[in-house]
């Protein structure tokens, strides 16, 4: 698998930005996620919750990148070979290899 950019997802496992660049990808999603609210109601810093671990980063291929700005990012996706993918990569990937 070849990585294209980068998914950021919560703990949800649903991918919440995607961008070539960790850093863009990031910026979309606060830039799509405000207004950052704790459990106490106080507002919060979106680096302080993305440094708390509630959020992942990884490499991702095309592929994935174009499905999640086609259908938004509650889809189905994996890791394969250390790179996020779309099942039919996947698929194709093992039937490759």
């Amino acid at each position: 698998m070849k990585s294209a950019g980068y998914i950021i997802v919560c703990n949800n496992n649903i991918i919440q930005g995607v961008a070539p660049s960790v850093d863009e990808a990031w910026s979309n999603v606060i830039r799509d996620a405000g207004p950052w609210i704790g459990l106490d109601g106080e507002e919060r810093d979106p680096d302080e919750v993305f440094a708390s671990g509630m959020y992942k980063v990884y490499p991702c291929t095309q592929g994935l990148i174009d499905f999640v700005a086609d259908r938004g990012g509650d889809i189905w996706w994996d890791i394969e070979s250390g790179v996020a993918c779309t099942a039919d990569e996947q698929e194709e990937f093992h039937a490759t290899h």
